[in-house]
């Protein structure tokens, strides 16, 4: 997108990115955003580790199960929150 984009999304894409830019004496040195700076380092780890940045365990959502049986912030596991929001539903 950057290679083949018009000269305004260039700019676009350059100011999302970088925090801080400046060219000197013939270097071109760039301080990318902490965001991107991040995918930037785990990138270049995965690389050299033949590994990949995806998490580990994905959640199954044919069975809408949590792989590791977890609670939600509230306390409540899955099935008691379907069982209150159908009960509130009701009410209404």
């Amino acid at each position: 997108m950057f290679i083949n984009g018009t000269v305004e999304d260039k700019r676009f894409i350059a100011q999302t990115v970088l925090s801080n830019s400046s060219y000197y004496d013939e270097n071109f040195d760039v301080e990318l955003h902490s965001a991107f700076d991040t995918l930037f380092r785990l990138a270049k780890e995965s690389e050299h580790q033949n590994s990949t940045i995806e998490p580990p365990e994905s959640i199954d959502f044919a069975n809408k199960k949590d792989p590791k049986k977890g609670q939600f912030v509230n306390g409540g596991t899955d099935e008691a929150r379907t069982r209150d929001l159908l009960r509130d539903r009701q009410a209404l």
